[in-house]
């Protein structure tokens, strides 16, 4: 290995800083973005919340004006001229003194215009500026809408354009006595600069009411003169009524003069004719002008600290130049076979941990030499050859062979009166002695499945008296375990019996499964035969615990005591197996006069 300390520290350390500098970048940009991005919603809540504020603070002023107003039309007096007169002289005087004394400049809510409505729709009298048509028409509009509500005491209000200004107007009746409604009280109050600036002083917003299209007035604003006037820029007026346009909460940052300001633009429910729009406001540059001095300040921090995480790198890249370097030279040791030699890491806990990792893996490789010695003593060179031949590559090759299948009788009750470790104890000692029998001929044990066998004979390793061995497999088996249920009576347990069936067929030998996990095995339909011939085993009437089928038969080449059971239909196959029964019992006619 051509191991470079100097050149390693080198390209560790730039690595170090190149990381260093990718992490405070992306930390600077993610912290510019969520701030702004989180700004940004703050300020949106704002306006939405705005919004409400102007419709509560409207509410408030119409609540006061009807309280002032139910004063008004209760005062003994009005009732009295109204009854008495309808003289609009003296009512207009009338009318004149109470705005005076109840909305004048110095009111909470300042009042513009008292009128008398009878209710007829005709205006009795009126106190401030003259009321055009048009607004005489907004305030009977009023009229009508309270005269249909079902309320003891009906009011109504809306929004409407008075002497060319925005303001709120509200009606309410007067009674001679209740519930005769002698004439309607109506009231207009401003939504001027004054309003603007109270909402301005709860909500921390720039509130400016714009004109209905095509005129382009500034109806009321808390903007400075120069940016009022800016707002009335035709690309500025366009954009601000296309956002009022939008949803509802839907905000759109527009530039006006020299500062950016979040926009949510409203329309202005009117009682008749085209909305103004309400505009809603926050300067975004004033807003995020402490975030660009925290960006600032973060910027000289990461600066900063990319001088002295250089100064740390270089440090750091020593400390881990060294323990690479020791390791690298002890993969030369391992590499020539001495697994004795451990290898010691100082410095960092998670050197440490390599250096336990680097030992555990020793240990394993150790461990896999020691496997492979013990393999090589215990496989026959036969089985070893094919494997090695063969590898880790999955499909096989076409044979014939020999599957004997052997399966437990009575197994699920037995367990029901044995604790689980109990049955695994027995099932472990009755697989032993069964594998035992099955090896001896040949066999090679397939899988265990619960407490059945499936064994291979003539694979990986060609056999051919692979019948021969199976059949001679299974009389062993019979035998060992008429001894083996001997010592289970020895420990008064209950005696185990089996079913076995041998059937000889071509088949796929080879390694099956996935390409990470492999089991060698055979694949076709003689063995699922065999599997059927185990379960005839179950009949009664065939009188024997071990089936072998006409194909095994007819290659034996030796007498064995089997006796004929004819032939019968196997489940999954159309046609019908010549079926042989192995007896235990000796002086049977030979194989060849049964088939």
């Amino acid at each position: 290995m051509n191991w470079r300390p100097k050149r390693f520290r080198g390209r560790l350390l730039v690595a170090l800083i190149g990381l260093l500098a990718c992490v405070q970048g992306a930390t600077f940009i993610g912290v510019t973005l969520w701030s702004r991005w989180t700004k940004m919603q703050e300020i949106a809540e704002s306006l939405v919340r705005g919004v409400a504020d102007l419709d509560r603070q409207t509410l408030n002023r119409v609540l006061e004006l009807a309280d002032k107003a139910r004063l008004m039309a209760g005062d003994y007096a009005l009732r009295q001229t109204l009854l008495l007169t309808d003289d609009s002289r003296t009512l207009a005087s009338a009318l004149e003194s109470y705005l005076q004394r109840l909305g004048g400049p110095d009111a909470h809510v300042p009042i513009s215009v008292v009128a008398l409505i009878t209710p007829e729709h005709a205006v009795m009298a009126q106190a401030g500026p003259r009321l055009a048509a048009h607004e005489v028409t907004a305030f009977l509009e009023l009229v009508r809408r309270a005269e249909s509500s079902e309320d003891a005491y009906p009011m109504a209000n809306g929004n409407a354009l008075v002497a060319g200004a925005l303001h709120g107007l509200v009606v309410i009746p007067v009674f001679a006595p209740p519930p005769e409604i002698v004439a309607w009280l109506g009231y207009a109050f401003p939504i001027d600069g004054g309003f603007a600036s109270d909402i301005k002083r709860s909500s921390r917003l720039e509130l400016s009411f714009l004109s209905a299209p095509p005129d382009a007035r500034l109806l009321a604003s808390t903007l400075e003169d120069e940016q009022g006037a800016a707002l009335l820029d035709p690309d500025v007026l366009t954009a601000v009524r296309a956002a009022a346009g939008r949803p509802e909460s839907a905000v759109a940052n527009i530039r006006i003069g020299r500062e950016t300001f979040v926009t949510l633009a409203q329309p202005v429910s009117m009682i008749a004719g085209p909305a103004p729009t309400a505009v809603f406001q926050r300067s975004l540059d004033l807003e995020l002008a402490p975030l660009r001095r925290l960006h600032l300040i973060l910027f000289l921090g990461a600066a900063a600290g990319m001088v002295f995480a250089a100064g740390i790198a270089v440090q750091f890249a020593r400390a881990v130049s060294d323990p690479v370097r020791r390791l690298a030279a002890h993969t030369r040791v391992i590499a020539s076979g001495n697994y004795q030699v451990p290898v010691h890491l100082r410095g960092a806990e998670e050197f440490e941990r390599l250096a336990g990792a680097f030992n555990a893996m020793t240990e394993g490789l150790a461990e896999r030499d020691r496997v492979r010695d013990l393999l090589d003593k215990n496989v026959s060179p036969e089985i070893a050859a094919e494997l090695m031949r063969s590898g880790s590559v999955l499909g096989g090759e076409e044979r014939e062979i020999t599957v004997l299948f052997s399966d437990l009788r009575g197994f699920t009750t037995l367990c029901e009166s044995l604790a689980p470790r109990e049955v695994v104890q027995l099932l472990n000692r009755y697989l032993t002695r069964m594998t035992a029998e099955i090896e001896s001929e040949g066999g090679v044990v397939d899988k265990f499945i619960g407490d059945a066998i499936m064994a291979i004979f003539g694979a990986p390793v060609d056999q051919p008296d692979a019948p021969e061995r199976a059949v001679r497999a299974a009389q062993r088996m019979r035998a060992v375990l008429v001894e083996f249920n001997d010592e289970l009576a020895a420990e008064k347990r209950l005696p185990l019996s089996f079913g076995i069936g041998i059937n000889t067929t071509r088949a796929i030998a080879g390694n099956i499964g996935s390409s990470r996990r492999l089991n060698y095995s055979v694949i076709g339909d003689g063995v699922n035969v065999a599997a059927r011939l185990q379960a005839l085993t179950r009949q009664p009437h065939f009188a024997t615990d071990v089936i072998i089928s006409a194909a095994t038969a007819s290659r034996l080449s030796s007498v064995h005591p089997i006796r004929p059971l004819g032939t019968v239909p196997v489940k999954g196959r159309h046609g019908q197996v010549e079926i042989f029964a192995l007896t235990s019992r000796s002086g049977i006619s030979d194989l060849r006069s049964q088939i």
